[in-house]
């Protein structure tokens, strides 16, 4: 079965009108199946930024999907994964005799941009009546190379130690936000300073490099989703 993610993934495939610097996109798609112990209801709406290069528009596409070449019509690639997705349900008997509805938000914005990077941020809200019901619970990133179109990864940024850098670097600037509202004011067995680890989920702004982490991934589910900027000096790349 195709990983769930992948359902959502795909809405930003479809035509685009463009304006002066960037094409964006507006989806709505609407799908139900029902059988005789699930009844599910799909809202997909989507509001998508991307660059007026079609290479660049090209790489991301390849980047999501790993495709060389896309030409399926967009709904039915999506009534596909939604079918998928059923068909996962369908055999679940928690989810049997019950109707599931779900909104699945999805916006897809350029952070930031100059001669050399593209940073892409894209993050879901889900409002439903199964697990899905969670609040901008998925955010993927990437940094693309504007000249090539390719992919940067951590250590094509920050070098090959990158991981102890950034490690070091990021328990720097989260550490002012222990206070019980961004982050735990004190760290304890299960979540401390040994976890906050670069995860590839950043995205540049004008001034910092932001890591984004996951409800769960380095505090307890009540902070959410948490953001720690480090500023670019701090980055060799960035101060050339």
């Amino acid at each position: 079965m195709r990983n769930l993610l992948f359902l959502f993934l795909i809405v930003i495939l479809a035509g685009c009108s463009e304006n002066q610097n960037n094409k964006v996109e507006n989806i709505e798609y609407n799908c139900v199946l029902k059988n005789d112990t699930v009844n599910l209801e799909l809202d997909f709406r989507a509001n998508i930024e991307l660059p007026r290069e079609e290479f660049l528009q090209d790489s991301i596409v390849k980047y999501v999907f790993g495709e060389e070449k896309f030409d399926k019509p967009i709904k039915r690639i999506l009534k596909n994964y939604a079918i998928d997705w059923f068909e996962t349900l369908s055999n679940n008997k928690e989810y049997h005799s019950i109707a599931l509805k779900n909104t699945i938000s999805l916006n897809a914005d350029i952070t930031y941009r100059d001669s050399t990077y593209l940073s892409y941020a894209r993050s879901l809200d889900c409002d439903g009546d199964n697990f899905l019901t969670i609040t901008t619970w998925d955010y993927r990133t990437s940094v693309f190379d504007v000249k090539t179109g390719k992919v940067l990864t951590e250590e094509d940024l920050f070098g090959a130690d990158y991981k102890r850098k950034v490690h070091r670097l990021l328990v720097k600037y989260a550490t002012p936000l222990r206070n019980d509202t961004i982050l735990p004011a004190e760290e304890d067995d299960l979540y401390s300073n040994d976890q906050i680890q670069p995860n590839g989920r950043f995205i540049l702004t004008d001034s910092t490099v932001m890591y984004i982490f996951h409800k769960y991934e380095i505090a307890y589910g009540v902070f959410g989703n948490i953001f720690i900027d480090i500023p670019k000096s701090e980055f060799e790349i960035f101060s050339k």
